[in-house]
C-alpha cells in the first residue's frame, strides 16, 4: 500500500494523542502536517495544501475544532476536503457534530483499523 501521495492535516493539542496519531499515519505511509492549535492550523493552511484533515474537537487553548472546521468550510479551497472530527465526547455531543460540516467522526480511543476505515471511506488511503 503506497499512500505517500496523500497528505493530511492533524490538529491535536494533546502531545500523547498527537504522537499516537502520527505513529499510525506513518504505519500506513501517509504524509501529514501537524498543528497543536487551531490558530497554528489556520496559519499552516495559508501556504500548504492537504487532502484531508483530522481535527480534535476539544483543543485546549484558543479556537475549538468545531470553530476551526467552520472557518475552513468558509474558504473555497477547503469546501470539498474531507474533515474528520476526532473526539472522545459522548453521543449527545457527537450528534451535534455529525449534523455540522464534518464528513465523519473518529471516536477516541480508536484502533489502526478504525483509522484506516475512515480514511478509506473518504478516499484518503490509496490501496
Amino acid at each position: 500500500m503506497n499512500n505517500t501521495q496523500k497528505k493530511l492535516l492533524i490538529v491535536e493539542d494533546d502531545p500523547t494523542s498527537r504522537a499516537f496519531l502520527k505513529f499510525m499515519l506513518k504505519k500506513i505511509k501517509l504524509d501529514y502536517l501537524e498543528a497543536e492549535t487551531g490558530e497554528m492550523a489556520l496559519e499552516l493552511m495559508e501556504t500548504d495544501k492537504v487532502d484531508g484533515m483530522l481535527l480534535d474537537i476539544a483543543l485546549g487553548e484558543g479556537i475549538s475544532g468545531v470553530t476551526l472546521m467552520e472557518k475552513f468550510r468558509e474558504m473555497k479551497k477547503f469546501i470539498d476536503i474531507p474533515i474528520i472530527a476526532v473526539t472522545a465526547f459522548e453521543n449527545r455531543v457527537v450528534g451535534k457534530i455529525e449534523n455540522g460540516g464534518f464528513n465523519d467522526i473518529l471516536r477516541k480511543p480508536y484502533t489502526l483499523g478504525q483509522l484506516q476505515n475512515v480514511l478509506m471511506k473518504h478516499n484518503l488511503i490509496i490501496s
